[in-house]
């Protein structure tokens, strides 16, 4: 039987099509973790917060996802120090557990993510010391690559719209090549899909919920599904539009069946 691929083959951009040395500077990083503060402030809205993966290692062969939202309305304000957390956390679970990570942007369409980073934390050493080593090494060099292509892979990502519905078909398909394998997904996201519904235009959380009722979802069951950023938007979004968009995601999660689902604005690790 042949291997399946990981990642997902799909229409990705190749990784050798950025150029080395791109990167994202430090001064805007800091400038736009700025911004989502002041986002906060101005809505009054105390922010959900996501916390780490979990330690423990699952018995099965570990792989993880990571896909960020690149769209004008998120990525100004969440491309920052918030995201790279977030990854670099996902990474050094991933490497404890020798598992594999898969890194990419998205907008308006799943089928034209751009892949940043494609990584597999196996390692051979001498001693157990010498291979945590060796992989907490390549969880920091993972980051830094990310970090590196960020930027270019916004460019280069069709963003005039934002399908995240649309990538959870792409990890049910991911979840379908490798079904004896344990499965986490970072999305990282402001949650305002526009491609086939629109949950900050409804008028309750209730009806925010009944939407996602609603909607066509995989099956995803037995991934632990998280989804950081929600709300956190290039302009000042009033609270209970956050709750709205809070709502709608969390009932899709839960509909998909995943393991678990974190819904959350802020990410803390």
């Amino acid at each position: 039987m042949m291997r399946a691929s990981w990642p997902p083959q799909l229409h990705f951009f190749p990784q050798n099509s950025f150029q080395k040395g791109t990167h994202m500077s430090r001064p805007f990083m800091r400038s736009v973790t700025l911004s989502a503060v002041a986002l906060l402030a101005l809505t009054g809205c105390t922010a959900p917060t996501g916390s780490a993966p979990t330690e423990a290692c699952p018995d099965a062969p570990l792989k993880s996802i990571s896909l960020v939202d690149v769209t004008g309305s998120s990525f100004a304000s969440n491309s920052g120090e918030d995201y790279e957390t977030a990854i670099s956390k996902l990474a050094r679970h991933t490497a404890a557990c020798g598992g594999d990570l898969w890194v990419a942007t998205f907008g308006e369409s799943s089928g034209q993510t751009v892949t940043l980073l494609e990584r597999s934390f196996q390692v051979e050493a001498p001693t157990e010391n010498a291979a945590r080593r060796k992989r907490e090494k390549l969880a920091e060099d993972a980051t830094s690559t990310v970090r590196d292509k960020l930027g270019e892979a916004a460019a280069r990502t069709p963003a005039s719209a934002t399908d995240v519905l649309g990538l959870l078909r792409l990890i049910e398909e991911a979840k379908a090549q490798h079904p004896d394998a344990a499965h986490e997904v970072f999305i990282l996201t402001d949650g305002f899909t526009n491609v086939g519904v629109d949950p900050a235009a409804v008028a309750s959380t209730e009806a925010a919920v009944a939407l996602a009722d609603q909607v066509a979802v995989p099956d995803l069951s037995g991934v632990k599904l998280t989804f950081v950023g929600i709300g956190r938007t290039t302009t000042s979004v009033p609270s209970s539009v956050i709750e709205l968009v809070t709502a709608f995601w969390q009932r899709v999660c839960e509909r998909t069946g995943a393991a678990s689902c974190t819904v959350a604005t802020q990410w803390q690790g």
